[in-house]
């Protein structure tokens, strides 16, 4: 990929297996710090949106995103697939909620 990177824009690579032995495998540690290292790196995290309709299960995926977030100390984007088969303003609304909340935040920490 140094080879071509002039030529590239974007790379996608999809990491081999689990995602929970990926990010907690040295190996996988590897990899990741080997592209950060050496390319503008941005992590994708995949939710299914269909089986996300379920709080329970929509929750389990944003923690899971969180502690790859905090694992791997990269920028984190969250795709949501499957948009055509279930609705995803679900997801739409709970960011907007936790962009208020974490204005907010801001805002009130700014005034003390």
């Amino acid at each position: 990929m140094e080879k071509r990177a002039n030529e590239l824009d974007y790379v996608f690579v999809d990491t081999p297996g689990q995602i929970e032995i990926f990010t907690w495998s040295a190996s996988g540690a590897i990899i990741t710090e080997a592209f950060a290292s050496t390319f503008p790196t941005i992590i994708t995290y995949m939710v299914d949106t269909p089986r996300s309709t379920n709080p329970v299960t929509f929750m389990s995926n944003m923690l899971y995103a969180c502690s790859i977030l905090y694992k791997t100390r990269l920028p984190l984007l969250l795709v949501f697939n499957k948009i055509d088969v279930a609705q995803h303003q679900f997801a739409v609304e709970v960011g907007s909620i936790i962009y208020k909340v974490q204005q907010t935040t801001i805002f009130v920490m700014s005034c003390v």
